[in-house]
């Protein structure tokens, strides 16, 4: 896999120029929405949490969303076997009045570097304490 976090920081930047977005705090989730796998990089620090799915046929972002620190109301990290699942809650709302909330599956398997380091910090830095 040759996707740089370089490339998904400076995607984040245009789409969400009045946030900083900086190498060191991203990783790629992988999960499966109707049988279909979809891929994501997610970017994580206590003032924002941004997200984008990755087409890794033609090496694009779309969908980018981001919630600012005031939006935030919980990050957990649980762990699933060698992995886990990112758990975020906002305040933001669905047009249903439910509230946005993410589950975003991690694993240091991937194939990336960057991914395995920042993985690791930020399972630390989110893990869900008993």
């Amino acid at each position: 896999m040759f996707l740089k976090e370089e490339t998904f920081c400076d995607y984040l930047q245009a789409a969400f120029p009045e946030q900083r977005f900086e190498k060191g705090h991203s990783v790629i989730s992988i999960n499966v929405v109707q049988l279909q796998p979809i891929m994501s990089c997610v970017y994580i620090t206590d003032d924002c949490i941004a997200a984008a799915k990755y087409n890794r046929q033609f090496q694009i972002f779309s969908d980018g969303l981001c919630f600012e620190k005031n939006q935030i109301q919980a990050i957990v990290f649980r762990r699933k076997g060698l992995g886990g699942v990112l758990h975020v809650q906002t305040s933001e709302k669905l047009p249903n009045g439910q509230p946005v909330s993410l589950q975003l599956t991690v694993s240091p398997l991937t194939g990336t570097n960057w991914h395995k380091k920042n993985f690791q910090n930020i399972s630390t830095l989110y893990q869900e304490h008993s």
